[in-house]
């Protein structure tokens, strides 16, 4: 998790997807274990520290709901020419911006 500024630092994000807790490595969080076509609560806690002071907070709850179709990679293919990396993706994959909404509880 970054520093906001010389100030400011957040860390020890916790993200709690229907009471499984995931937390931050390497400043992202990797939840795992979603159905599609399902909706899940989340809720988040994280350490801000200013001016040297710590407190721990609270984020909004919010919902997620994913996508209807779970998106499969059948083919990746990488070439390299020598000059340039070239990439391929065959599968079966939703829309973009169709993967996931949320709203604020």
């Amino acid at each position: 998790i970054p520093t906001i500024d010389a100030r400011i630092t957040i860390s020890d994000l916790v993200v709690d997807v229907n009471n499984q807790k995931f937390t931050a490595e390497n400043d992202k969080v990797v939840v795992t274990g979603l159905n599609p076509g399902e909706e899940y609560k989340v809720n988040y806690t994280f350490n801000l520290t200013y001016d040297g002071k710590t407190t721990s907070e609270n984020g909004t709850e919010f919902i997620v709901k994913t996508s209807k179709i779970l998106p499969t990679v059948k083919v990746f293919k990488c070439t390299y020419d020598g000059e340039t990396y070239t990439t391929k993706l065959e599968g079966k994959m939703q829309p973009q911006n169709k993967f996931s909404q949320y709203t604020d509880n």
